[in-house]
């Protein structure tokens, strides 16, 4: 009778403590599995912290490039094929991505207009796929021969463009055609229509890059060159009227225009007129004193003179 309630007891302590060790075996595997989805949890919560930072960065991205570049409206003054080479040179700087430039491009069609409405119904997945629909719906085509025009007709204007201004004005002509580097240049010096011997700095520069290099140095000189024309001038004109000559007497101290003898015939003899001779071979002694005026060191002009007057161009390039 002992020996079976021992036996007893004895199962029921076995019992007991596979019962106890299957609960600590469940209690483990829940303690597991809360370990398990507290792991997820923290490396969700850093997917998200990265995704947060990058999408920051992103936006960081996206906004310096809307400072860089205005929105593309597809109005008469924008070209397309130039807007896109300036917006991908300026992602280059930024942000490389295609997705990026895709998201980005999107951003800069400028609300309310034509290019708006194309944003809206493009669906292009890839940015190369949203440029080549883009230039096929606004871009215009561009010969050589209408680029070449373009860069002789466009000369620099002082009063709109700095020096540096128009070099960069007439690079982003000449990109949109397949135009020789150095015809460019030629076209860049040519537009200066400067016939002072200044633009002979700029003879050096067989590239865009060289002239931008010498863009300041030239300007510099150009408005120095002209400060000192206008002062020159200033005193031929006032302080030193005395030396200017009439081509109608050849008297000095006025203009043929405002000459109060008789208007004298072409390849007639300054001193009296006469058809007949030239003013070297001329009898007749001057008339008056004050048409006499400085003869001595200046004295009257040849007939053969008025036929040769010309003005000097320094330093041509052709």
């Amino acid at each position: 009778m002992d020996e079976v309630s021992e036996s007893l007891v004895n199962k029921s302590d076995i019992e007991s403590e596979e019962k106890v060790s299957e609960n600590e075996q469940i209690d483990d595997m829940k303690e597991e599995e809360l370990l398990d989805a507290a792991i997820r949890v923290a490396e969700k919560k850093k997917k998200l912290a990265a995704l947060m930072v990058m999408d920051n960065h992103v936006t960081d991205d996206i906004r310096m490039v809307k400072q860089l570049i205005a929105p593309f409206s597809a109005s008469e003054n924008d070209e397309a094929s130039e807007w896109v080479l300036n917006f991908e040179r300026i992602c280059g700087d930024v942000n490389e991505s295609s997705n990026f430039k895709l998201r980005c491009v999107r951003m800069l069609m400028k609300a309310g207009t034509e290019a708006d409405l194309f944003m809206r119904v493009d669906k292009s997945k890839t940015y190369d796929e949203f440029k080549g629909n883009f230039l096929k719906t606004f871009g215009r085509s561009n010969s050589t021969a209408d680029v070449v025009l373009l860069s002789k007709e466009t000369f620099f204007n002082p009063e709109k463009n700095s020096v540096m201004g128009y070099i960069l004005r007439m690079e982003e002509i000449a990109m949109r055609a397949d135009i020789e580097e150095k015809l460019t240049v030629q076209f860049i010096i040519d537009g200066f229509r400067d016939r002072s011997s200044s633009i002979a700095l700029l003879y050096s520069a067989s590239t865009i890059g060289k002239l931008k290099e010498l863009a300041r140095q030239y300007e510099a000189l150009r408005k120095s060159t002209q400060t000192n024309f206008r002062r020159t001038g200033m005193t031929a004109s006032g302080n030193d009227r005395s030396q200017v000559r009439c081509y109608n007497c050849s008297a000095h101290g006025h203009y043929a225009s405002s000459c109060p003898a008789p208007k004298r015939e072409k390849g007639s003899c300054f001193q009296c007129g006469s058809m007949q001779h030239q003013v070297k071979d001329c009898q007749q002694k001057p008339m008056s004193a004050q048409r006499s005026v400085d003869t001595a060191s200046n004295p009257p002009m040849d007939d053969r003179e008025e036929n040769n007057i010309f003005v000097p161009i320094v330093n041509q390039r052709y």
